[in-house]
């Protein structure tokens, strides 16, 4: 019980800083209005080293393209950290068998047609800074075109904020002129508080690094 109130309070300020942030929280029928106004749209997976936890991000992005049926760009972005024990070599890859096998367990193949919704692994990166970075550097990721793209990033929900900051820094200094490149940017969390009892040892570190950004955010 004390876990799953001091998620939901997480939760909630954790929402309060993202709309800080400029971002708010919308229903998918809204998300699917949206994007049904933009021409050109990508998706981006972040890894990590936990195989249930990519798990979850890959069985996420399924459900947000089977629930919007729109073509897209995917983008499966990440290698392996730095430093410490090394459980999944390339992150990217496993997150392509991963969505292999459940593409065919559920019978969605219409995902698997490359001229509908093109496949690209970014096999380079090993943190989230780098994530986000080398996908607007990667040369067939993201479209090079005039007109500006939507741009859905999916990852655990406890990692959205530190994905918020990363992107709203880099769009105040205009890294990759993603001012210019990007129209839109919608975060999909993997988990809802409600998971609590799924959670593994992984997910409480990232639980325990968003109290602390929370923590720094509220402190002044």
């Amino acid at each position: 019980m004390i876990r799953d109130g001091m998620l939901h309070a997480l939760t909630e300020q954790c929402g309060s800083t993202l709309f800080n942030l400029q971002f708010a929280s919308a229903p998918i029928r809204e998300v699917i209005v949206h994007l049904g106004g933009v021409r050109n749209k990508a998706m981006v997976v972040l890894g990590c080293q936990n195989l249930e936890i990519l798990r979850r991000r890959t069985d996420a992005a399924i459900d947000f393209l089977v629930k919007t049926g729109m073509p897209m760009r995917i983008i499966l972005s990440g290698l392996k950290p730095p430093r410490g024990p090394i459980r999944t070599p390339n992150e990217s890859r496993k997150m392509d068998e991963l969505i292999d096998s459940e593409i065919r367990r559920r019978k969605t193949e219409i995902l698997k047609n490359p001229e509908i919704f093109p496949l690209f692994l970014e096999g380079a990166s090993s943190d989230t800074n780098q994530n986000l970075g080398r996908v607007f550097e990667h040369p067939d990721a993201l479209f090079r075109g005039e007109e500006k793209q939507a741009l859905i990033i999916v990852s655990s929900t406890f990692h959205l904020l530190q994905i918020a900051k990363i992107l709203a820094r880099m769009i105040e200094k205009n890294d990759h002129s993603i001012a210019e490149r990007i129209s839109s940017v919608i975060l999909v969390g993997a988990e809802e508080p409600e998971d609590v009892e799924k959670f593994t040892l992984h997910d409480w570190q990232y639980v325990k690094q968003l109290a602390f950004q929370l923590y720094l955010e509220n402190i002044a």
